[in-house]
């Protein structure tokens, strides 16, 4: 990535923010793009300060981007949307607002993003005080830290999607001098004593080590990534690919949540149909229940690069017209030669030959930052037949004469699909104790599925991403959680093998509380269960969140 001349970023209005306008714009083949203009601290006020441009709070003025495209060589300047493109783009904008209305009339987006920006200024005030005195006791500087940012948001938040009901991704970065073992035990000490951080959980043995906790009853995912130099780099010091050196490999893989989401909103065209278009999808995804990184269906990170990638082909289209070329490219791709690769400039592995083991991966989707990885490495084959089956539905609606988009989003019912499943179900002694375990017996069922597949005479089964409750007579006065396995199979008579199945999942259970020290209070059942007993007794989990 080259810099451009200084005589064509020069026109960037004085209205804006200093932090705004000392960003450089960048040049990148084969189109422009602007690198998202804003430093963390601007992140958190000035949305609310200056006017705004697009839909999910754009980051540049009106003005600076009329300029920005009258800059460009008219063979690379956007084309400019048609009248009815328009008018056809206004109703979807406002079926968005519509769908993530929030439930009390008196809460609009603007306050529901505003509570996340004062979460983490909360969570980066936290930094400053506990990494300062981190600073004192080796008796190093600490003048500077008041005014740095350790404490970075990625996924929906950082995308400039967030929601109601969406919870906040982040990562503190900090200096050489902080380790993980200080952070997990000390930083989380300091989170307990704050009187509105609940239900802290540090889960260390893990891809990603991360800190789960409630604030302000927020859902937050805190991971940690520690540098190499005694102060912090500015934000494009931590792009650069010359950051990860000699960085351990936990705080790299922690550390490209964020790298990714920046270069995303710089590598689209149009940041507004950018998310615009991502929400659909997210929300359609849900609906269809293929919303899961951990029960091996699509994670946040693998639909925003699928879609950055579909906005970047249709520069200048309508957003409806994205949408339905969205479901168009992805049931018709060819997975097993050609990975989802959208920085081909600088990444090697453009087809299935370049990445070594890629070729047992069901779907590809490599990230855009190094370290290169899949993000949709949990795909099973199921798992990606479910997702295929279900974007072919979605287009399908779409090309029907007079579709509505509600239908797209119709709500999927396990139910009506199989008749008999199998019912996993988490029981603890309380609420608190809940929230830790189900997240166990969650990351064990992905590992049971193709374990399903394989027993003889199953003809297709599948792990719905829902949590629900039960009310019938057993479980109605417990503290409980389930997940509901659809199983097809055409020897209902041999249950062995699926015994064996079963068993072996409530082995891994086992172990994990033998070597971890868990509760006795803590329970997995396993159960067979019709369509129809469970029609009487199934409710959705009030705290569901599938999004993980």
């Amino acid at each position: 990535m080259s810099t451009m001349p200084k005589s064509t970023y020069n026109f960037i209005p004085s209205e804006l923010p200093r932090a705004f306008r000392d960003q450089q714009l960048h040049w990148n083949s084969p189109a422009n793009f602007i690198s998202p203009p804003y430093s963390e601290q601007y992140h958190y006020s000035s949305f609310q300060q200056y006017p705004v441009y697009s839909y999910y709070h754009h980051s540049f003025s009106a003005c600076a981007l009329q300029e920005y495209v009258m800059s460009c060589p008219p063979s690379r300047r956007p084309s400019p949307p048609l009248l009815e493109h328009k008018e056809m783009d206004e109703k979807f904008y406002r079926l968005l607002d519509e769908l993530f209305a929030h439930p009390a009339p008196c809460v609009d987006r603007d306050e529901i993003r505003r509570l996340r920006s004062e979460v983490l200024t909360c969570l980066n005030n936290l930094a400053v005080y506990w990494i300062g005195r981190q600073a004192e006791r080796l008796s190093l500087e600490r003048s500077q830290l008041e005014k740095t940012v350790f404490v970075k948001a990625f996924g929906s938040h950082g995308l400039g999607l967030t929601t109601y009901n969406s919870d906040l991704d982040a990562v503190l970065v900090a200096p050489r001098y902080v380790t993980r073992e200080e952070v997990f035990r000390g930083f989380v000490e300091l989170l307990r004593q704050q009187e509105n951080v609940k239900e802290v959980c540090p889960v260390e043995n893990t891809f990603v080590p991360v800190i789960k906790f409630l604030y302000y009853g927020i859902e937050v995912d805190l991971t940690f990534a520690a540098l190499r130099t005694t102060s912090m780099p500015d934000d494009a010091s931590l792009l650069s690919d010359d950051i990860l050196r000699d960085m351990d490999e936990k705080s790299v893989k922690s550390l490209n949540g964020w790298r990714v989401s920046r270069y995303l909103l710089s590598y689209v065209p149009d940041v507004k149909v950018f998310r615009a278009v991502l929400t659909f999808v997210k929300h359609w995804a849900m609906q269809r229940l293929i919303y899961s990184n951990t029960l091996g269906y699509l994670g946040g990170v693998s639909w925003a690069i699928l879609v950055a990638h579909i906005c970047r082909v249709n520069a200048g289209m309508s957003v409806r017209k994205h949408v339905k070329s969205f479901f168009k490219e992805f049931s018709e791709w060819n997975w097993q030669s050609r990975p989802v690769n959208i920085n081909q400039a600088d990444n090697p592995y453009n087809h299935i030959e370049g990445f070594v083991g890629l070729d047992a991966y069901m779907m590809p989707i490599i990230t855009p930052c190094k370290p290169y990885q899949n993000s949709s490495f949990n795909v099973t084959r199921t798992t990606f037949h479910n997702i295929r089956q279900e974007m072919r539905s979605a287009l399908a609606v779409l090309r029907a004469d007079n579709h509505v988009w509600a239908d797209v989003l119709a709500t999927r019912n396990p139910l009506d699909e199989y008749e008999m499943f199998l019912t996993v179900i988490s029981t603890a002694k309380c609420e608190s104790s809940l929230h830790r375990w189900r997240g166990v017996v969650e990351s064990k069922l992905r590992p049971m599925l193709p374990n399903l597949e394989k027993v003889n005479g199953m003809q297709r089964c599948q792990i719905f991403p829902q949590i629900y409750k039960l009310s019938d007579g057993d479980w109605q006065d417990t503290v409980h959680c389930a997940w509901i396995i659809g199983i097809d199979y055409v020897h209902p008579n041999q249950m062995n093998e699926l015994s064996a199945v079963v068993r072996e999942f409530r082995q891994n259970i086992q172990y994990y509380n033998h070597f971890n020290g868990s509760g006795s209070d803590q329970n997995v059942t396993v159960l067979r269960k019709t369509s129809a007993k469970l029609r009487e007794t199934l409710t959705v989990y009030a705290s569901s969140d599938p999004k993980k």
